[in-house]
């Protein structure tokens, strides 16, 4: 009876040890530190060594993305605006000879001021003593952009036109301070000391106009402008035109009495009252009012 208990009692205790839960047991508790979790921390002591080693690498350009945002697309420094000022006097010249209409004249003598204008749109250009090109630049970076210089680079250049001249004669003259080049200079010409005297800057959205005369004594050009930009420690180019045709100019001639033809408005005209055309030989020849006043009849 003994060895049988004891038998009994032997086969419950090694029961009990091979890991089954018996009825009633309370299931052990989970040990957080267990082997298990140890993937996990490797990958996260991975990243963290990663994203140190790209700090490291890279922090300066975090932290102006962080502080400033997202760089803006396109050229540090941008052109908001270029427009061509022909002043009526002396006027404005065509590279060949050009008929105005009767409505051409009569728009011209109701606005006098929009000679320039009508003769840009109609591929006029200007007297290069006269003539202004007025540019308007804008920043595109966050960050304060300097504009360090601008040269003007010649297309092609020529005598200078003898096709046909609009004279508007006025009681006055007018005078530009701007930045100038000299057209008749060999090569690249460079406006290098307006921009050493004066420190030129631009942030995001700010403005900066320039006015632009290109002087020549003797010959018609087309040319562009570009400008320096430095933004930060890198150099660019930014290339300024007429709204995607060359800039151009002409130098008068020594004897007006050469243009192939002549329109004469404002206090010259001749006789008083409105545009009209004139025979270029007659009109510059020196002769009496009379003779030299004396309109081109319509063809």
């Amino acid at each position: 009876m003994r060895l049988w208990t004891r038998h009994v009692m032997v086969k419950a205790s090694l029961a009990r040890s091979d890991g089954a839960m018996q009825p009633g047991q309370t299931p052990p508790a989970i040990d957080s530190s267990s082997k298990a979790h140890t993937p996990w921390k490797l990958i996260l002591s991975g990243l963290a060594a990663v994203l140190a080693a790209l700090l490291a690498a890279f922090g300066g350009d975090v932290y102006k993305w962080i502080k400033g945002g997202v760089t803006p697309k396109g050229d540090p420094v941008q052109v908001d605006s270029v427009s061509i000022h022909i002043p009526p006097e002396p006027g404005a010249v065509f590279a060949g000879e050009v008929t105005a209409t009767a409505d051409d004249l009569k728009f011209l003598t109701d606005n006098p001021q929009k000679l320039g204008e009508w003769a840009h749109k109609k591929g006029g250009v200007g007297f290069s003593d006269s003539q202004s090109i007025n540019i308007t630049l804008r920043g595109n970076r966050d960050h304060k952009v300097r504009i360090t210089g601008m040269d003007l680079v010649k297309e092609s250049c020529s005598a200078p036109l003898t096709g046909t001249f609009f004279l508007s004669p006025t009681a006055g003259s007018s005078e530009y301070r701007a930045l100038s080049f000299d057209l008749d200079a060999p090569g690249l010409t460079v406006a290098s000391d307006y921009f050493a005297k004066k420190a030129i800057t631009v942030g995001r959205g700010e403005q900066e106009a320039f006015t632009v005369m290109t002087p020549s004594k003797n010959q018609s050009c087309s040319f562009r402008i570009e400008a320096t930009i430095l933004d930060e420690d890198e150099e660019s180019k930014l290339t300024i035109n007429d709204n995607g045709r060359p800039f151009a100019v002409t130098a008068g001639l020594d004897d007006d009495s050469k243009y192939k033809a002549l329109y004469v408005g404002g206090v010259g005209s001749c006789p008083p009252g409105g545009w009209t055309r004139q025979d270029p030989k007659r009109y510059f020849g020196g002769g009496s009012s009379e003779e030299s006043c004396l309109p081109v009849p319509a063809s």
